[in-house]
């Protein structure tokens, strides 16, 4: 006989702290971080033969009753899931911090891949000198941030709609119907016969046929409101904003569930102001979910308006027609649409960013959080030291409106001042140097750095700029500093990524005029004078980008890319 789902909570416990089973459970035990040792042991209430499952993959033990675990794939939640004969399968999660960050760093990755990323999603629409993420946004579309933007549009919107039933606009359309012969008016100037039966009519006047088709066409006027001014209004309403105030609730309710387990974890600690903050935010998200069922509950109202009851909604292109510009009430509806589909059409929600994130490996997160932090400081660098951009080859990917966070591996970003190019590539493949001419290595079969740089000029490659991340440190001295097998790595990048001459059978020369590692650590090794190898460090949330803005620039000075007095 099954045991129900809260019988679970007696069976396991890890690193001696019982686990809560059930749906929604999250546990936050001490010490559980990545690459640490964990051990599942089972208590005296549990039955016999348990079998504990990590991710799907069952834990292998040779003692009964413990089982060791050390996390390495990723920081997030895990599923835990145990069972035993007789007795259904329960499941909870474990949420699992990072190794070589704080949770605070963490979330600041977050934050800051979002800020970059959602202001590349707008900008991927337009041409590619107006996108290549100079300007990161100020802020994410998280459910609250939305819901402060429809709050606006909402008081907009329905100044509009009291001034549009006042006089809402119609016009006088062609009706097409189908009537008998011998209906009265069915036969006149506005009718057309419809091909088909006869009828014989007898005792027939002067200039009237006796043989008559039995059905006509007879077109007549009628005004109506199911003209596309109100379509629009209407597909609006029901088709987008309603829509979007659902999933600003769903994904309110969800930042609420997240919030609840971090404050009951920084409650655990005694984190007094995140605590503070933590309940703060919540309020807040409870009130929007409130008034955001409010508004849903306004929007079927107004969609259901009389003037709008039977006009149909379908989708249509907007255009700017003389009633949307000139009339009142329409001019002012037409604003709250242009603005909604400037701020609101696009967006990814905070539990979407969670959800994408939760599954990829830290190591994975740092670097992709990295090379935007560092591609976010060059290039406007690059810009103040008149650089343009002119061309952008899908540097970051978009699928089905939701942008997915990746960057393209081979993408590339290329900026022109006079005669040098530079090429700002993610991932690039430097190939062996048998087969082919140019940024060539001799490692088989090739080299992928994270990001280079390479300045072109006159048709050849003149220096190349490597940076690599590294999610790793250790503590040396009381710091937390890089390792030397991460620069031995960065000496092998500078000895083989070669320039090849085409057509010619000279030796291929050593082009990298810097390799250095983007590692989260405090130790800083850069020689401004002689900046070949070297280890940087990139922090979330560190106040020191001046450091790192100011390495960057001498690492450009020193490939040539930009002069002595640049910034």
């Amino acid at each position: 006989m099954a045991t129900p789902v809260s019988g679970a909570d007696s069976w396991l416990t890890l690193n001696n702290v019982p686990l809560r089973f059930g749906p929604g459970a999250a546990n936050l035990v001490d010490g559980v971080r990545e690459y640490s040792y964990n051990l599942f042991r089972i208590t005296e209430a549990a039955p016999d033969d348990v079998e504990v499952y990590v991710d799907n993959e069952r834990l292998e033990t040779e003692r009964y009753g413990s089982w060791t675990w050390r996390p390495e794939s990723y920081a997030g939640l895990y599923s835990v899931r145990v069972s035993a004969p007789g007795h259904a399968m329960h499941e909870t999660q474990v949420r699992v911090l990072p190794g070589n960050i704080t949770l605070r760093q963490q979330a600041q990755m977050y934050a800051d891949i979002t800020d970059i990323s959602v202001d590349l999603l707008f900008q991927l629409h337009t041409p590619a000198r107006e996108h290549a993420g100079i300007a990161p946004a100020d802020a994410y579309q998280s459910p609250l941030r939305t819901y402060r933007l429809i709050e606006k549009l909402i008081e907009d919107l329905e100044g509009a709609l009291a001034l549009i039933a006042c006089s809402p606009h119609r016009s006088l359309v062609g009706r097409h119907e189908c009537r008998q012969w011998y209906e009265p008016t069915a036969i006149g100037a506005n009718a057309t016969p419809v091909p088909g039966p006869v009828a014989l009519v007898g005792n027939a006047r002067p200039g009237v046929p006796h043989v008559l088709p039995q059905v006509w066409q007879v077109e007549r006027g009628e005004l109506t409101y199911d003209v596309y001014e109100n379509r629009l209004l209407k597909h609006f309403l029901w088709s987008q904003l309603l829509p979007r105030l659902m999933q600003v609730e769903d994904g309110a309710a969800a930042e609420i569930q997240r919030r609840q387990q971090h404050l009951d974890f920084c409650r655990q600690r005694r984190w007094r102001d995140q605590v503070a903050e933590e309940a703060t935010r919540i309020a807040e998200l409870q009130e929007a979910v409130s008034s955001v069922r409010d508004m849903q509950k306004r929007v079927l109202r107004w969609g259901d308006l009389p003037f709008l009851r039977w006009v149909h909604v379908r989708p249509t292109r907007a255009m700017p027609t003389q009633v949307l510009q000139k009339d009142p009430g329409y001019s002012r509806f037409y604003s709250v649409y242009l603005r909604f589909q400037q701020a609101l059409r696009w967006g990814v929600t905070a539990e979407q960013l969670l959800t994408q994130m939760a599954v990829r490996k830290m190591s994975e997160i740092y670097e992709m959080w990295s090379i935007f932090r560092v591609t976010d400081v060059l290039l406007p660098l690059l810009a103040m030291n008149g650089y343009r951009v002119v061309s952008e080859t899908g540097f970051f990917r978009v699928e089905d409106q939701l942008f997915h966070f990746e960057v393209d591996r081979g993408a590339a970003v290329e900026l022109a001042q006079g005669k040098t190019r530079l090429r700002v590539r993610y991932e690039p493949l430097y190939p062996h140097w048998k087969a082919v001419d140019g940024l060539v290595t001799p490692a088989y079969p090739y080299l992928t750095p994270d990001l280079a740089v390479e300045r072109w000029e006159q048709g050849g490659c003149q220096a190349v700029l490597i940076f690599d991340a590294k999610y790793k440190s250790e503590v040396h001295q009381n710091e937390k500093t890089y390792k030397e097998e991460d620069l031995d790595k960065m000496s092998r990048y500078c000895s083989d990524i070669l320039w090849k001459a085409p057509g010619t059978s000279h030796r291929p020369q050593q082009i990298v005029s810097s390799a250095y590692i983007l590692y989260p650590g405090e130790v800083l090794r850069h020689d401004p004078e002689y900046p070949l190898i070297g280890a940087l460090p990139v922090v979330p949330g560190a106040k020191g980008w001046g450091q790192v803005r100011k390495v960057l620039a001498d690492l450009l000075r020193n490939g040539g890319i930009i002069g002595e007095g640049g910034r």
